[in-house]
């Protein structure tokens, strides 16, 4: 999400929006998030290993960053290419988390996949058995690599998501 890869994409989120260039976004946004906040959220706060406790967490907070970015811009006429980035951002981020769900189940399909029926060994189709969050057995956290940019002109320029 942060590599230079992306930074034609994600160069607005990298950074906290400056109220200085965008003065009423905190009066319209009630939960900034940005993706240099989420690196220093896994990275750990004073030698913590992490401050994300569940992959949930984790790709909540980067959900709202382009959620924020949609609701801010979309209505502005001028700012709609803003909106787009963070829609082809959030696009950069299911494929994202499809990858390191998949790593994370061990590259199966998760919970309900390879199920064999009887001597046929087909797999069943339709909906996986329904199941009881409480008895869900707790999930591995993901690490992702999270690298900035090393443009320094994405550095320099006000954060606009």
């Amino acid at each position: 999400l942060l590599s230079p890869t992306n930074g034609k994409k994600n160069y607005l989120f990298l950074q906290p929006v400056d109220p200085k260039f965008v003065p009423n976004y905190n009066d319209v946004v009630k939960r900034p998030m940005d993706l240099g906040t989420i690196k220093k959220n896994l990275d750990g706060a004073e030698g913590a290993t992490t401050t994300y406790r569940t992959r949930e967490v984790f790709w909540a907070d980067v959900d709202v960053v382009f959620e924020n970015a949609i609701f801010f811009h979309t209505p502005i006429k001028e700012n709609a290419w803003i909106a787009k980035l963070a829609k082809q951002m959030q696009k950069l981020v299911e494929r994202e988390k499809k990858k390191a769900e998949k790593k994370v189940s061990g590259g199966g399909g998760g919970a309900g996949a390879g199920i064999v029926s009887g001597a046929t060994q087909k797999k069943k189709r339709g909906r996986p058995p329904s199941r009881d969050a409480a008895s869900d057995p707790p999930k591995p956290a993901v690490k992702l690599k999270l690298s900035a940019p090393k443009a320094a002109s994405a550095a320099t320029e006000p954060s606009q998501g």
